[in-house]
C-alpha cells in the first residue's frame, strides 16, 4: 500500500513538473508577439520574472531561447552593450542543445551589428560575422542560411570598403556572386557603390595633393571591378 502511495506521489510530481516546464516554454513563445509589436521593455520585464526558472532548467534549448529573446529585446531597444553577452550565452546553449536554428545564426550577426552600433569596433564585428559565416556551413542548407551568408559577406565587405581596404572588399564582392540568395544582386550593387565611392574619393584626394601616379592606381582599381 505504501509503495503504491509513493508511486502516486511521484506521478503527481512528474505531472506538475511537466506542466510547469510546458508553461514556461509557452510563456517564452508568447514573448515573440511582444517583440513583434515592439513592446521590448515589457518583454524584458516578463523575461526577468522567469529568469531563475529558465536558467535553472536542464533544458539547454529552453535556456538558449530565454537568452536569445532577452538579447534581441535589448538589441532592438538599442541597448547594444547589454545584449552582446546574452547573445553569446544564447549561441553557447544552442550548441549544447544541438539545435542550430535560425536564432542560433542570428546571434552572431546581431553581435556583429551591435559592435558596429557601439562604434569603433569593426574588428570585433568582423570577428563575429566571420564566425557566423563559418557556423552557417554546419547548418541545413536553405534559403534563410543563404540569405544570412549574403548579408554577412556584404557587411564585412562594407566595413573593408569604408576603411579603404579595396582588395578585401572586392574579395567579398566576388564571394557574393557564388551565393544563391534573393539578396545577392542587391548586395552586389550596394557594395559596388560603396567601393567605387571610396576609391573615387581616395583618387580625388591624391589628385588634389598632386600625387598623380598614386591616384592613377586607384582609378585603375575602379576600372578592374
Amino acid at each position: 500500500m505504501i509503495r503504491w502511495f509513493i508511486v502516486f506521489i511521484m506521478l503527481i510530481l512528474c505531472i506538475n513538473i511537466n506542466a510547469q516546464k510546458h508553461n514556461i516554454e509557452h510563456f517564452i513563445i508568447n514573448i515573440d508577439s511582444l517583440i513583434e509589436n515592439k513592446k521590448y521593455c515589457l518583454a524584458i520585464k516578463m523575461l526577468d520574472e522567469i529568469e531563475s526558472e529558465c536558467i535553472s532548467s536542464n533544458n539547454n534549448r529552453l535556456i538558449a531561447s530565454f537568452y536569445f529573446k532577452k538579447a534581441i529585446s535589448l538589441y532592438l531597444s538599442q541597448s547594444y552593450r547589454e545584449c552582446i553577452p546574452l547573445f553569446e550565452k544564447a549561441y553557447n546553449f544552442f550548441e549544447k542543445s544541438k539545435d542550430l536554428n535560425t536564432e542560433y545564426l542570428e546571434c552572431f550577426t546581431n553581435i556583429g551589428n551591435a559592435y558596429l552600433e557601439i562604434g569603433y569596433n569593426e574588428s570585433n564585428a568582423i570577428k563575429f560575422y566571420r564566425k557566423g559565416l563559418i557556423k552557417s556551413f554546419s547548418m541545413e542548407e536553405n534559403s534563410f542560411v543563404y540569405d544570412k551568408r549574403a548579408t554577412i559577406i556584404y557587411n564585412i565587405g562594407k566595413i573593408y570598403a569604408e576603411n579603404e581596404e579595396p582588395y578585401m572588399s572586392i574579395e567579398c564582392l566576388n564571394e557574393l556572386n557564388y551565393i544563391t540568395s534573393q539578396y545577392s544582386q542587391t548586395y552586389i550593387e550596394a557594395l559596388l557603390d560603396v567601393i567605387i565611392e571610396k576609391l573615387s574619393h581616395s583618387a580625388l584626394t591624391l589628385n588634389m595633393n598632386s600625387q598623380f601616379v598614386d591616384s592613377v592606381l586607384y582609378y585603375d582599381q575602379i576600372l578592374e571591378i
